[in-house]
């Protein structure tokens, strides 16, 4: 490796952020008039079998004929290591991306 794909990997490396997942669940449930599964998601949205949807509070949940399975994206995807020097910045809905600090 020359000295200056050396630089450009460290240079990578420092800029690489820690993310652990967040995640959460919940049973499904079973429409009491026509016997189908669904699921409630946040925001009151109903969730049929083998559909998904993506809540404001940045969670992707799927439902399934058992339960319902929920993960953060984006800036809620769970715990993260801002590198030294930079500061989140959000990118609506749920994204984000690190920007040098001036202060």
């Amino acid at each position: 490796m020359t000295n200056l794909s050396v630089a450009i990997l460290l240079l990578l490396l420092v800029q690489t952020a820690t993310v652990q997942g967040s995640c959460y669940g919940a049973y499904s449930n079973i429409d009491e008039e026509t016997g189908s599964t669904y699921c409630m998601a946040e925001d009151s949205v109903r969730l049929e079998v083998g559909e998904w949807y993506l809540t404001s509070s940045c969670f992707n949940c799927s439902c399934s004929e058992t339960a319902m399975s929920c993960c953060g994206v984006g800036i809620h995807a769970g715990a993260m290591a801002t590198p030294p020097g930079y500061k989140v910045e959000l990118i609506p809905p749920c994204g984000y991306r690190f920007v040098k600090d001036t202060k």
